[in-house]
């Protein structure tokens, strides 16, 4: 991965050479997780100015009917572009779908002079790292100093994050509602047809088709990165589950 250049030696007569600085923000922005990693993203360039735009065309009507979920992946380019832009040098002022822009956006704009802190280097390291694996976990208990520092991190005034031990009887009722609902989305035909439309089945063809389109990958789940595990949960189709 090429190191992006410091705001400092991309500043000509006081402002910003933006195309090069900006496609390499935006590569990282692109790495964030999204629902079926639909990637509902769009982004316009202009001077110092970055804006995302919601992609509605990558929509999930059925898992997804008021667009929550594809405004939260907004949400998360956004942060991985402010992280990579404090860790180059570059501050970061955001707009929130500002009532003077002509379409619904975020607006970014970026000004040398950013202090990246260790926190910072810690998350911007993690960008290329980060992924959604949703194979069988391998039983290990998570480390106590862990699940501390992942607490204090989610802390909120108006929320609480509570941790729960495998066994504890409080998790049961939730299991048995995780569970109910598992079963009634997956004897929907309509969440079915959208899930593996969404559904990645030939890694070779995709890649090639992003390298060509110069995204970091196309579009969609890809089983590998799942465990590749069946597509009903228990490996039966809804007709075999029992309430």
């Amino acid at each position: 991965m090429d190191e992006l250049v410091r705001a400092e030696s991309r500043l000509n007569k006081g402002t910003l050479v933006m195309n090069a600085v900006a496609r390499q923000l935006i590569s990282f922005a692109v790495r964030a997780p999204s629902g079926h990693n639909t990637q509902p993203w769009q982004f316009s360039v202009e001077q110092d100015t970055i804006r995302i735009y919601p992609d509605l065309s990558r929509r999930l009507p059925v898992v997804d009917p008021d667009n929550h979920a594809l405004f939260i992946s907004l949400g998360c380019a956004l942060e991985n572009l402010v992280v990579a832009a404090s860790q180059h040098g570059l501050a970061a002022s955001v707009d929130y779908f500002p009532s003077d822009e002509p379409q619904e956006c975020l607006r970014v704009r970026l000004s040398a002079g950013a202090d990246a802190g260790e926190d910072t280097g810690v998350l911007f390291r993690a960008i290329p790292e980060r992924q959604s694996n949703r194979g069988t976990y391998d039983g290990r208990a998570i480390v106590a100093s862990d699940l501390a520092r992942i607490l204090a991190a989610s802390r909120r005034d108006a929320l609480e994050v509570r941790a729960f031990n495998v066994g504890d009887p409080d998790v049961e009722p939730m299991i048995r509602f995780v569970r109910e609902g598992n079963i009634a989305q997956f004897n929907d035909p309509a969440f079915i047809a959208e899930l593996v439309s969404w559904i990645r089945f030939s890694r070779g063809v995709e890649e090639g088709r992003a390298q060509e389109h110069h995204q970091i990958e196309q579009p969609g789940r890809h089983p590998s990165l799942e465990g590749s595990p069946p597509l009903y949960p228990n490996g039966c189709p809804p007709s075999s589950w029992a309430m």
